[in-house]
């Protein structure tokens, strides 16, 4: 099947098997396949959802699939559609819920193969040296920026701020910031993805400061710890329709400009006026190809200046407010688990009262 249907549309083999991935999904998933005919999503889109889905137990797909359709459908008009990593975390919580052995999994969630962190010297050339690093994520941005920092007020390249570093010409500023419940500390999301229990421990060995994220201002130009950790946390992502760059890769951009002659004339820097944009993204808006605005709960209108083309993105991080529809769809997901709970308890209750020396003492879970 797959090398026929390479032959016949000139592509390669592997993308040959895509396809057929794609069509068993839609076969499997009839109520997903109707909403991906709407022509909104991209091959790259259903390439994601195929894999996110193969997994799923055939006794189960008849459930996930009305809820497949739900997480990727528009809660609001105009709403620009999620990239594919936004869509792929989308459906690695909703199969969490549904079929936990078939949540998809990401590389950096599986153990690291030994070793952990590893540095490749190669000095084979006789004119330079090339070093290869690899560390974990945390670890990775706790090196970038202390290397930014030092490159930032050196006037320097990274490569040169590292060396100032090593030789003790430099120092750096690093803040990181972690994510959690406060009332449950279980989860630790750290550099755009969840900590394993032993990577938490350690980063939380190496808190310095609490804070309870919110809105926030400052008078200058530059924000605070705070203000970056409040909109990092509540973006997630960079905000740009499409765009799934993590917010630690992402620069703070100010909605309505900084005026920098005349601060009181300016956009503010404050959480309700800033967010978070790739490098890429940045220069588009500062170039004034497109105009954003933000509303209170975090959406945000993007506006092409070309073409009067407007979408609607929404927050992507693990501090953005819920909407009433959000809200309202988790309390009924809590509410029937408590009846489908309660509904198992009483039919115990009839059977240890059908029992012989046994009766129903007509008492029910304490909820």
């Amino acid at each position: 099947m797959t090398t026929r249907i390479a032959a016949r549309l000139g592509i390669s083999h592997s993308a040959a098997l895509m396809y057929c991935d794609i069509g068993t999904m839609l076969a499997a998933y009839p109520k997903t396949g109707a909403m991906l005919e709407s022509g909104a999503f991209s091959l790259a889109h259903l390439n994601t959802i195929a894999g996110d889905l193969v997994a799923v137990s055939p006794e189960l797909r008849a459930k996930v699939d009305p809820a497949v359709v739900r997480a990727l459908s528009p809660t609001i008009a105009d709403q620009a559609v999620p990239g594919p990593r936004t869509i792929h975390r989308r459906l690695q919580r909703l199969l969490a819920h549904y079929d936990p052995p078939a949540r998809p999994t990401d590389s950096d969630e599986l153990p690291p193969e030994p070793p952990k962190t590893q540095l490749e010297i190669d000095s084979r050339n006789a004119d330079y040296t090339t070093f290869h690093l690899t560390l974990g994520k945390m670890d990775a941005l706790e090196l970038t920026r202390a290397i930014d920092s030092a490159a930032a007020a050196q006037e320097c390249s990274r490569a040169q701020a590292l060396l100032a570093l090593v030789r003790g010409e430099a120092s750096a500023d690093v803040t990181l910031n972690l994510y959690a419940n406060a009332a449950d500390l279980s989860s630790i999301t750290g550099a755009g993805t969840r900590l394993e229990p032993a990577a938490a421990v350690r980063w939380l060995s190496r808190v310095t400061h609490l804070r309870f994220p919110g809105a926030d201002s400052t008078k200058g130009y530059t924000p605070t710890p705070g203000i970056r950790a409040a909109v990092m946390g509540r973006d997630g992502t960079c905000r740009f329709p499409g765009c799934g760059v993590e917010a630690e890769d992402c620069q703070l951009d100010h909605i309505a400009r900084y005026n920098h002659e005349n601060p009181r004339e300016g956009g503010p820097t404050n959480t309700a006026n800033l967010h978070c944009l790739c490098s890429t993204h940045h220069r588009v808006k500062t170039a004034g190809q497109w105009d954003v605005s933000m509303g209170a709960d975090g959406r945000q209108r993007w506006t092409s200046v070309g073409d009067g083309h407007s979408v609607t993105t929404e927050p992507n991080g693990v501090l953005r407010r819920l909407t009433f529809a959000q809200r309202a769809s988790r309390r009924t997901k809590v509410i029937n688990e408590r009846n489908i709970l309660l509904d198992a308890y009483r039919q115990h209750l009839r059977s240890a009262s059908a029992a012989p020396n046994r009766q129903d003492t007509g008492e029910e879970p304490p909820f």
